[in-house]
Order: structure tokens, then C-alpha cells, then sequence
């Protein structure tokens, strides 16, 4: 065989311990003794000894290609739900309550505040559905509509008076762990502009006088 062709040891990156992600082999490639074992087999049928190297080098890197590509997707689906989910408070026991959620994940001051943030969350969910009806990518904006007063009401009415499974829990704090990074930051650009308008009226106000 000849040994003028040296494939590239390309290692696949280290994760981090991920359930489900040690179940998909590492991958390296192989050295040239394995590569020239590799293309002796008939499956390769070379005209010469450098097309079949190439031929089963060809063949491992799709290999690894492939297990690579189900590393990233376990370590994807971990990152986006099961991480997540390790930050989120959890009740003593289950079933949850209401109550619970509001304290351990919406969080706030007092009821009042948790109650007046899980609105808000809720109103999101709301629109989020309607702008994905009609085909919308941004939901509108603004205070709720005597229609979806009512909606959220009843939502949260329904939540007082049944317990809460883990599954719902979790389903529910996973949408508001995503929801509430985003909302603190249009919360703290909506006191911006409040506060530069205001800065705008005093001026034309000391202007005029």
C-alpha cells in the first residue's frame, strides 16, 4: 500500500456530561494500518491503491460525520430543555399548587406583583398564539383587550383551584424562564423612553414659558 496519504486526526470536541451524549461513541480517525486494512476490502473495488485510501477514508469520515452530528443534537435538546429545567424551583412534593409557582418561579414582592407578572406572561402566550394563526412573526403589543382580560382571568382562576402536576409545572416555567429575560429588558427600554419623553415635555415646557 502506499503511505503517502495520512488522513488528519481530527478528534470530536469534548462535551460536557450529558445524559445520553457518553451512549454515542468518540470517533477518531484512523491511522494509516487501519485506513490500508480498510481498503483492502472488496467493498471498495479500487483500480489502485491510492483511490481505495481515499475510498475508506471517505467512508470513516461520513461515519463520524454522522455520530458527531448526534452528539450535537443530544447536547442541543440538553441545552435547550433539560438545562433549563435544573434551574428551575421545584415544590416539596407533587403536585404543586399555584401559589407555589407564583413564589418559587414567578417570584416578586408579594402576591400582587407575582400575580400582575404571570398577566403578563400569560397575555404573551396569548398573542403568540394568535400572531402564529394569522401568520405573524411579531406579536402585537400593549395593554390586554377586555377579551383577553377574561382569558387570563379564567386561566388563572382554573390554575387556583387545581393542583399542579410536574409535567404542566415544568412545562409552564420552562415558557416563563424563556419569557422573562426578554420581558425585563423591554420593561427597562420602556422606563428609557418614558424617561426621555419626560426630559422632552419639561424642556418644551421651559421653552414656552
Amino acid at each position: 500500500m502506499n503511505k503517502s496519504i495520512r488522513p488528519d486526526d481530527t478528534r470530536p470536541p469534548e462535551l460536557p456530561t450529558i445524559p445520553g451524549a457518553s451512549d454515542v461513541p468518540d470517533v477518531t480517525l484512523p491511522d494509516i494500518d487501519t485506513l490500508s486494512f480498510l481498503a483492502t476490502q472488496p467493498r471498495f473495488h479500487p483500480h489502485n491503491d491510492r483511490e481505495a485510501l481515499r475510498a475508506a477514508l471517505a467512508l470513516w469520515r461520513e461515519a463520524k460525520h454522522q455520530l458527531d452530528r448526534e452528539r450535537q443534537i443530544i447536547v442541543a435538546r440538553h441545552q435547550n430543555y433539560f438545562a433549563p429545567l435544573q434551574r428551575i424551583k421545584t415544590p416539596k412534593q407533587w403536585p404543586g399548587s399555584f401559589a407555589d409557582f407564583l413564589r418559587l418561579v414567578v417570584q416578586g414582592k408579594d402576591e400582587g406583583e407575582q400575580l400582575n407578572r404571570f398577566r403578563r406572561f400569560w397575555l404573551s402566550l396569548i398573542r403568540a398564539d394568535k400572531a402564529m394563526r394569522a401568520g405573524q412573526q411579531t406579536p402585537s403589543e400593549g395593554s390586554p383587550t377586555d377579551e383577553e382580560s377574561s382569558q387570563i382571568a379564567k386561566v388563572i382562576s382554573d390554575l387556583k383551584d387545581a393542583p399542579l402536576p410536574r409535567f404542566v409545572w415544568e412545562d409552564y416555567a420552562l415558557r416563563f424562564d424563556r419569557w422573562w429575560p426578554v420581558e425585563k429588558l423591554k420593561a427597562k427600554r420602556r422606563a428609557g423612553n418614558a424617561r426621555v419623553a419626560k426630559a422632552r415635555d419639561k424642556k418644551k415646557s421651559a421653552k414656552a414659558a
